[in-house]
């Protein structure tokens, strides 16, 4: 939309030929009627400040003078009955000599040619204060006032979208892991720009364009007092405003050449013109551009907002640290600018000197009640409050749901399966895959693949985490430790004999994995030589997948030898899981390893995880600290809290099985757990 008065109040609107009088309630919005003199109007406004040959402004619009006086242009007449149109429908217009800036000029350039009397007329719109910050803002505005939970996937068409302003919640922020009150404008003595760290889905992205639509909402009329409330609450808590040009760009969208390095400001016009959402080419010349870094840079009031330095190639990501740098050294664009980037945790690491570095919490997301409900009520707006309400019990009372209820991107996952109904292990197989899929590099189109494989490959690991670690706080590894025990992974895998996975891993190297195990796919963290996976549900899910394969008949090991290497705080989680997954190997979407002997295998799992529970159990060497473990994951089987499972399924309802489950969950121990305590009450015990 292009503004037509100094006020902004009068716009126009091309896609739908109209004009919107937007503080006048009185005045019906204009429908451009479709006849010469609004057409030459609709042809100057789209080449605004340009001249337009006469000749040429003739044959386009096939023009005539009906009255017939052969030494008047065509073009003349019609710019004459067009300034009237104008100023009767209430558009300021200068007539005559008048050459008032505030108004909508139609200049007319004389010229003798061959041709006789030719010419130009060029439209020039209100001098509008601003007016170039104002067309980057409504770019952007256009571009990235709404928000998606997933970014990419084979379940893309399926997304929750939410507008900024409406699902925005204000994060926790943390610096050197202790909460701090944030604001855009911090800085010490030797780092004044600002690096966010924090995994996939934390809300980096939905953080970066809150920055820039809260710093630029002044500029957009159109929108509602209740919609400009909520921005200058998201400008508050970033500490930005419109006295601040903040230039935001995503780093999957630069391309990078070191032989191509522009001084000054022309290499941030040129990343902008070429992501083809933006074009600010088509709207902003160089010169003007540059001219406005620099008149910010004076001001100490630019930002330079650079989303994803994560989504750059590995050898790109040095190179845009020294431009960056480069950039902040030119004293008259970048001296006395800021830049705030965005990463998830590296695998390989960068340097990142001259940044303070904070990182994004999720400890707010279920804690606080009302951050919750409110994410719920924005992105689903077909929600009652009351429905909200039982949703938020729903997740609180399930120790599943509760633990990865932990990000955005998760919870919008939730709403979306709580809504259509789905299965549980479906909605955890979906929301893996989101995260293995949600990240768009050069390896994306290999992951949306083979992702089967790649999950075949997290199995391992997963049981391998669980197998070794002790804490809830990762395994101190080293890098190449780390790529050690995924190499060993991989090599375990290739010894089946599967040609399709041993094709996809046959020659990656360590930087490869290291990308695509931590950075890319990112269902595990490497934070200070702690390996960790991002949510602990994700590896007792993978682990169940991979005990679940016990059960081929080339597995060395037994079931009871693959749950007696994992710590009893891990292993019964996984049981319970792998309880439930079993009624659904038949499921190629997710299980197309199994084959023909998935329907057999769901009952030898009823048959030995309950003999394992109850040996367990009956064991001398078995600690009250171990019971407590095995009955709150029999509660958590006889309350389908993982869904319908081998003991529940009315199928494979088993008597002997319920009733030792009952006797688990009737006997009187040291501590009782949540869900013991519930299933008790459920069952009037």
């Amino acid at each position: 939309m292009k503004p037509l008065n100094i006020d902004e109040t009068i716009v126009l609107d091309e896609e739908k030929r109209r004009i919107l009088f937007l503080d006048d309630s009185s005045k019906s919005d204009f429908e451009i009627p479709h006849n010469q003199q609004w057409a030459l109007f609709l042809c100057l406004v789209a080449a605004e400040g340009t001249e337009c040959d006469t000749v040429w402004l003739e044959e386009k619009l096939d023009a005539y003078n009906p009255s017939g006086k052969s030494s008047d242009s065509p073009i003349k007449y019609l710019a004459t009955k067009l300034r009237n149109d104008l100023i009767n429908i209430g558009i300021p217009c200068n007539k005559g000599d008048e050459k008032d800036p505030n108004k909508i000029t139609i200049g007319n350039k004389r010229n003798r040619g061959i041709r006789g009397n030719t010419g130009s007329y060029t439209l020039i719109l209100p001098k509008i204060k601003n007016k170039t910050e104002k067309v980057i803002a409504d770019l952007y505005w256009n571009r990235y006032e709404s928000v998606s939970a997933q970014k990419e996937g084979e379940h893309k068409n399926e997304e929750v979208i939410g507008k900024i302003g409406d699902v925005y919640q204000f994060p926790l922020i943390l610096d050197d892991g202790y909460e701090c009150q944030w604001n855009i404008s911090n800085s010490d003595t030797y780092n004044n720009n600002v690096l966010i760290e924090a995994p996939n889905g934390y809300g980096k992205t939905t953080f970066m364009r809150s920055i820039i639509l809260s710093a630029t909402f002044i500029y957009r009329n159109v929108l509602s007092g209740d919609e400009k409330n909520k921005y200058e609450r998201i400008s508050k808590f970033h500490g930005v405003d419109n006295s601040y040009l903040c230039i935001y760009i995503e780093c999957k969208n630069i391309d990078i050449n070191i032989n191509d390095r522009n001084i000054g400001a022309e290499w941030l016009y040129k990343i902008l013109s070429g992501i083809r959402s933006l074009r600010i080419d088509k709207y902003i010349d160089q010169e003007a551009f540059v001219n406005l870094i620099k008149e910010y840079n004076l001001r100490g009031k630019l930002i330079l907002l650079f989303d994803g330095f994560d989504e750059l190639n590995i050898d790109d990501r040095p190179e845009l640290i020294e431009m960056l740098s480069d950039f902040q050294h030119d004293k008259d664009f970048g001296c006395n600018s800021k830049t705030v980037i965005t990463t998830r945790p590296l695998f390989w690491g960068n340097d990142f000197n001259g940044y303070k570095k904070y990182t994004i919490s999720n400890r707010n997301i279920i804690e606080k009640k009302s951050t919750f409900l409110q994410y719920v009520q924005c992105y689903s707006h077909s929600f009652r409050p009351i429905e909200a309400e039982q949703l938020y019990e729903y997740v609180m009372n399930n120790y599943y749901l509760k633990n990865i209820a932990c990000t955005p991107a998760i919870i919008v996952w939730i709403i979306k399966e709580y809504g259509s109904q789905g299965a549980f292990y479906e909605s955890m197989e979906r929301i893996i895959e989101q995260i293995m899929l949600r990240y768009k590099s050069g390896e994306f189109r290999e992951l949306t693949v083979y992702k089967e494989q790649y999950k075949r490959v997290y199995e391992e690991i997963a049981y391998d985490y669980l197998r070794l670690t002790e804490k809830s706080d990762g395994l101190l590894y080293f890098e190449a430790e780390m790529l050690s025990m995924i190499r060993g992974c991989i090599e375990r895998i290739k010894l089946e004999g599967n040609k399709r996975f041993n094709r996809v891993f046959n020659n990656k190297q360590d930087d490869e994995l290291g990308e695509l195990f931590f950075t890319n796919v990112a269902l595990l963290d490497y934070v200070n030589g702690r390996i960790k996976f991002s949510n602990s549900i994700f590896a007792y899910h993978l682990a169940a997948r991979r005990v679940l394969r016990s059960y081929n008949k080339k597995n060395l090991l037994s079931i009871y030898d693959q749950l007696d290497l994992l710590s009893y705080k891990y292993r019964y989680y996984v049981i319970v899981i792998a309880a439930s997954l079993a009624l659904h190997l038949t499921d190629n979407r997710f299980f197309e390893a199994y084959g023909n002997e998935a329907d057999e295998i769901r009952f030898e799992v009823a048959d030995d995880f309950i003999n394992y529970i109850s040996n367990r159990w009956n064991e001398p060497t078995c600690t009250d600290k171990e019971k407590t473990y095995i009955q709150e994951a029999t509660a958590h089987i006889l309350l389908r809290y993982y869904g319908e499972n081998v003991y529940t399924n009315r199928n494979m309802l088993n008597d002997k099985c319920i009733s030792l489950m009952e006797d688990i969950i009737k006997t009187e121990l040291n501590e009782c757990g949540v869900a013991t305590k519930k299933c008790r009450s459920e069952r009037g015990n």
